[in-house]
């Protein structure tokens, strides 16, 4: 097989075609490419600076979120970690903060409505999912004022009383009889357990005092045992106010007893003595 071997540089090459090519690289004058740095030929190398201009235009690009410059085609951000990254730019934020006062401003003037105060008539206005303005001036608060006294005052002696799951404490049902605290049912389980009856009829058993304001109250008892007459009070928390309806129901109905019971130990060791019955 015949070799085809280069006279210049000793190169071997498997056809002519290629031997004749590779001498016109050592006889024609090569120009360096000044965007890439490849040698081609004069009328190759202006073909080749259009598209490799086109390119490099192509590949310049500044990263979205950190705003460096780097070179490539389809990517946005420079780096995987840039992108990963939770960098927010100025002018996104910008952007954000303008929708959403956007967004408040159109929520806030669709949910205002207007309200009107009850004592002029002027109009006011308040968001739905605030409490509804009623006075708009001073003088109208003092008329407020003035009306909330007299209607205190229409309705003093027609309110009050013993109310149903009206207490403090945790209120239960115990035997279909609703006890209005953990201690109340202590007691009525321990009235079981000597065998005592117990009744808790609130319309039947109550007992007008003059409270602390001089004002006519009733007073309703928590417990009253048949067999020995005698009322029972479960009082935990004292204050100035149950002292003295306890005091004045005792001197204005001399006839009944009642027995005060303070603490959880006094229920839980509860006994009905003699002298007690007897007194």
């Amino acid at each position: 097989m015949q070799k085809h071997i280069c006279e210049i540089c000793q190169k071997e090459f498997k056809t002519g075609n290629e031997l004749g090519s590779h001498k016109r690289t050592h006889t024609r004058k090569l120009i360096e490419c000044d965007i890439c740095q490849k040698k081609f030929g004069a009328l190759r190398l202006e073909k080749h600076k259009i598209s490799c201009e086109e390119k490099e235009l192509l590949s310049q690009k500044q990263c979205e979120k950190c705003g460096k410059d780097f070179k490539s085609y389809s990517s946005r951000f420079c780096s995987r970690s840039c992108a990963n990254s939770h960098t927010v730019s100025e002018e996104q934020k910008s952007k954000t903060s303008k929708s959403l006062k956007n967004r408040e401003t159109e929520a806030f003037l669709l949910n205002r409505r207007p309200k009107h105060c009850k004592y002029c008539g002027k109009s006011t206005y308040s968001l739905d999912n605030k409490k509804t303005k009623i006075v708009c001036v001073p003088s109208c608060v003092e008329s407020k004022k003035s009306l909330s006294q007299k209607l205190s005052l229409s309705l003093c002696g027609k309110t009050g009383g013993y109310r149903e799951k009206g207490g403090r404490g945790k209120g239960c049902l115990y035997k279909g009889v609703w006890l209005d605290s953990s201690w109340e049912l202590s007691l009525a389980k321990r009235l079981d357990e000597l065998s005592i009856r117990w009744e808790r009829d609130t319309g039947k058993h109550r007992f007008n005092y003059i409270d602390i304001k001089g004002k006519e109250r009733k007073y309703y008892p928590d417990f009253f045992i048949p067999c020995f007459n005698l009322y029972i009070e479960v009082k935990g928390y004292w204050t100035d106010e149950t002292r003295h309806k306890m005091t004045a129901v005792k001197e204005r109905h001399k006839h009944i007893k009642i027995l005060v019971l303070e603490s959880l130990k006094e229920i839980e060791t509860f006994k009905i003595l003699s002298d007690l019955s007897e007194s």
